[in-house]
């Protein structure tokens, strides 16, 4: 049976902190040349939190925070908000970026894979067209199960993100046991290339419940440990499914 492998995803995620927006010139760091250094869509929309599913009082993780263009949207429209990044340089890019926005409470350098660290830390985890779709994502998709609601990932379809990219994951949503939902709502704003948003976004959501997170702690714990019950086993193979194979393991 294969399942994620979890030391390997982390030992090759370790190569990206040093890359995503700065080149190495000589002994010195230079920005990459013709960088939009944003994210696709930046929103300025007065009913975001409506349109996403969001409510003002919920405490947010991002996760693949990247340049911070959606962490800053949440945190303006009212929502506690954490950025977190593997890239250390976007994550100092982003908090001399959007640092003054007293919502955003913590500029971090984290593996997705890792956070949030406890159960019902957060209210939701929110990712703007994260990578990592068959290497570590769908680990922290899993893992997002331990908030009080659940996970949203948003994206802009387009010729490189189109409009199926995500749906994919109703797998985790079938195995845990949670409620699975996808929505096209048009939100305002405008592109890198300041050009005004003129297709929906699509917000795909996992919604938790108690007995899923029941199920992930066992199944993070087992990852953790190396030891598996069948019926962790049974789950996380499935999650494998998602996965590249060289980032899964086989065990009897």
């Amino acid at each position: 049976m294969l399942i994620p492998n979890l030391q390997k995803i982390l030992k090759e995620a370790e190569a990206w902190k040093v890359s995503a927006i700065q080149e190495q010139k000589g002994n010195r760091k230079v920005w990459k040349k013709k960088t939009a250094r944003s994210q696709h869509s930046i929103v300025n929309d007065k009913h975001l939190l409506k349109k996403i599913g969001l409510e003002k009082k919920d405490k947010i993780l991002t996760i693949a925070g990247y340049y911070g263009d959606w962490t800053n949207a949440i945190a303006k429209a009212g929502c506690k908000t954490i950025y977190s990044e593997l890239s250390k340089t976007l994550v100092n890019f982003a908090r001399r970026k959007f640092g003054k926005n007293k919502n955003i409470l913590k500029f971090t350098c984290a593996n997705y894979v890792n956070v949030p660290k406890e159960e019902n830390e957060f209210d939701w985890t929110v990712t703007f067209e994260p990578i990592g779709g068959k290497m570590g994502l769908p680990l922290a998709i899993v893992r997002s199960l331990l908030n009080k609601k659940g996970f949203k990932v948003i994206h802009y379809p387009r010729e490189n993100k189109p409009l199926e990219s995500y749906a994919r994951y109703k797998i985790i949503a079938d195995v845990y046991g949670v409620k699975f939902d996808r929505k096209a709502v048009f939100i305002e704003g405008i592109n890198q290339k300041f050009k005004i948003l003129d297709k929906k976004h699509i917000v795909t959501t996992l919604k938790t419940n108690n007995v899923a997170k029941e199920k992930v702690k066992e199944d993070l714990e087992s990852l953790k440990k190396n030891k598996f019950s069948k019926e962790s086993l049974r789950r996380l193979s499935k999650i494998g499914t998602l996965m590249d194979k060289k980032y899964l393991k086989k065990v009897k």
